[in-house]
Formats: structure tokens, sequence, C-alpha cells
């Protein structure tokens, strides 16, 4: 069984049909598009906050998916076939340009120690890709006993704006 990774990721885009989307093709539910082993995808409601004047719609979304978070980015659209819908195999950077949404993804995998951090914009660019090891240690609780190294800033998200 493969490790799982746990990420938590904000979908930005102009429609809330768009991020819906986004959603049903990390669940296995497009007829389109799927992703590298998504194991789990949790998202709350899209919302539009009108404080920023913005006509950006925004949705977190949380899980867990096999190994880590690159395979999303570096593997080759197809590369995989047709799911059992029909869909094809894909990557962040052609759904988000497909979509027309933005993508920051901040990624743990505790075993084989290291954190990600993903940011791709509306067009498919990558405009971050960074790996950092990270070693945690726990007591039998669950609580940290130890941590090191890791992004200092990890989970804090980019503007809307920034990542569209």
């Amino acid at each position: 069984m493969a490790n799982c990774c746990n990420y938590a990721m904000k979908v930005v885009g102009k429609s809330e049909e768009s991020l819906r989307r986004f959603l049903d093709i990390l669940q296995y539910n497009d007829n389109e598009f799927y992703l590298y082993r998504v194991q789990e995808a949790q998202a709350d409601l899209p919302y539009h906050d009108e404080t920023y004047s913005t006509d950006l719609w925004e949705m977190h979304i949380s899980g867990n998916v096999a190994w880590s978070c690159s395979h999303w980015l570096e593997d080759s659209p197809g590369q995989y076939g047709k799911s059992d819908k029909g869909a094809s195999y894909s990557t962040i950077p052609e759904v988000c340009r497909k979509l027309g949404v933005g993508v920051e993804i901040w990624a743990d995998e505790r075993e084989m120690a290291f954190q990600q951090h993903i940011l791709v914009d509306h067009e498919g660019r990558v405009k971050e890709k960074s790996n950092v090891d990270w070693f945690v240690e726990y007591d039998n609780d669950g609580n940290i006993l130890s941590e090191e190294g890791g992004f200092e800033e990890y989970g804090e998200w980019s503007f809307d704006s920034e990542i569209w």
C-alpha cells in the first residue's frame, strides 16, 4: 500500500461551477479528466467574498493522495489511459487551463519526511513547486514531541488574485 500524502488545497476561479467541477475531478466524478491516485477529497462549499471586491470564487479542499502531489504536476496527460467513465488521465496544469482555475497546495507526508508547496495559475503555469525535508515525532496520544525542517509558512494561503 502506498504512503498517504495529506494535502490542503485552495482553488480559485471565476465561477462556482468551475470549482465544483475541479472537486468532481478529484473525486473521479468527471467524464473528461481524472488525476493521479486521489484517495480522498473533501471540500467546503465554494464562496465569493465581496469584502475584497473581486470577482473570484474560492473553495478549500483537503484529503490525501498516494505518495505525493508531484505526480499531479510531473506526469504526462494521458499517461495512464482512460477511467471506467471514459475520463482521461490528466495533470493539474492541464485542468487549471481547461477550467480557468488557480490552485495552491500545501502537503505533507510524515513517514517519508517531507512537505510540499505548489501553486498553479489559471493558465496552467506552475508558479511554485517546492519540497523540503520535514521530520516530526509524535507521542502515543498523537501530540508532537519534536519537529525539524518544513516550511516556516506552512499552510499560509496566498491571496486569491495571486493564485488565480
